[in-house]
């Protein structure tokens, strides 16, 4: 099945390289008409039981993980594992609980030492980067922090 669409795409698309950045595309496009051709009825709504919301099209869980800012220091991004959100008429307000990490040269990934105490509120219109991070586990060299590029 997985295969089959797959060729489908690579054969619409006239891409025989690269698929994932044929889908990404794709995505993103999808994306943008969605969001500024009024094909989307609502800007946000709360998905399921309330343990997410869905912001022109992407959606957000408890325990996702986003980029909430940077370190001016360091000149890398600040991670942030979401516990809870508001939702009012014109934004997401993030209440995050910040990641202690530090970027690893050769998996090339973002290393999580911890979760650190420090709350941090964050609107989805202030995300410097609006897809959220995938959090790779691992028995054998740790937790790491991957940013997404548009697939989802």
């Amino acid at each position: 099945m997985y295969m089959h669409v797959n060729s489908d795409v690579v054969v619409i698309a006239g891409n025989y390289r690269n698929l994932p950045m044929t889908v990404a595309n794709k995505y993103q496009r999808h994306q943008y008409a969605q969001t500024h051709n009024g094909l989307m009825t609502s800007r946000m709504k709360i998905l399921g039981k309330g343990n997410g919301v869905e912001v022109n099209g992407t959606k957000y869980v408890l325990g996702d993980t986003i980029v909430v800012g940077m370190c001016h220091s360091f000149g890398q991004p600040l991670f942030g594992k979401i516990t809870e959100f508001e939702v009012d008429e014109d934004d997401v307000v993030f209440t995050c609980v910040q990641y202690d990490c530090d970027f690893n040269s050769h998996y090339h990934a973002f290393e999580i030492h911890h979760l650190t105490a420090m709350e941090i509120r964050v609107s989805h219109s202030n995300l410097l980067y609006n897809m959220p991070a995938s959090v790779l586990r691992s028995d054998f060299s740790g937790d790491f922090i991957c940013v997404r590029y548009g697939l989802s």
